[in-house]
């Protein structure tokens, strides 16, 4: 995370520009980077939480930070992406580049929509921000697109990865990066599917539900499996 802000900095940029430093900085983007996004809509989160049970005084001013925090987050993620995509498309990529990480570029999406769909569950309450309800309904759906077209491109990655380049397979913290967007995605579809009221998607919630406990159970067991050989030997 401190590394991704570092990466994002005025200053950085500035370096970037003044020398030869481009290969760095095209050598360093990954994934990581949006964990920048997530940490911003998690304060976003936290935030409506506390409107929510704040007096009605402080309540527009919270939901008012909350929602600016919203767009500057789905900015962050544009922004970032973009650059990902380049790395992708442009610059040498192995499998060894591919890791757990770029999940979050599912993760990061996932958790911008449920922002909206939090949003737009408390700020219906108060006039000013009620007016934006269609606007902020349009922008939580384009999120849960977004996230929902990652899917498969991952998936195809991660075959490439393990099938077609053959690597091998064991246990790495990393993998923990896959949980967090898999759940993520369940809870986010199931609230959109509730709010925009478009039941059939909760059986789309409810299989990636299924496929995250599974997604956990297989990576808690790499990681117990590794404890135990350590204890061992």
């Amino acid at each position: 995370m401190k590394q991704s802000v570092q990466y994002l900095s005025p200053n950085y940029f500035a370096m970037v520009m003044a020398t030869d430093s481009v290969s760095l900085f095209e050598s360093n983007i990954s994934g990581n980077w949006l964990l920048f996004v997530v940490a911003i809509q998690s304060i976003v989160i936290l935030t409506i939480l506390i409107a929510s049970h704040a007096i009605s005084f402080f309540r527009a001013e919270l939901n008012f930070i909350a929602l600016s925090l919203w767009i500057l987050g789905g900015i962050f993620f544009i922004w970032i992406i973009i650059l990902i995509i380049y790395r992708f498309s442009y610059l040498t990529f192995s499998e060894n580049d591919l890791d757990p990480s770029y999940f979050i570029c599912m993760g990061a999406m996932a958790i911008s929509s449920l922002t909206g769909i939090m949003i737009m569950m408390d700020v219906f309450k108060i006039y000013f921000f009620a007016s934006l309800i269609p606007f902020i309904k349009f922008i939580t759906f384009t999120f849960w697109i977004i996230v929902t077209t990652w899917i498969p491109l991952l998936a195809v990655l991660a075959f490439w990865k393990l099938f077609s380049k053959k690597s091998p397979i064991g246990y790495a913290p990393d993998y923990w990066a896959v949980v967090f967007p898999l759940g993520m995605y369940s809870l986010n579809t199931v609230l959109l599917a509730q709010n925009m009221n478009l039941k059939f998607l909760s059986y789309l919630g409810l299989v990636f539900f299924v496929l995250s406990i599974l997604v956990w159970s297989l990576t808690f067991y790499g990681l117990m499996h590794k404890i135990f050989r350590i204890i061992i030997w």
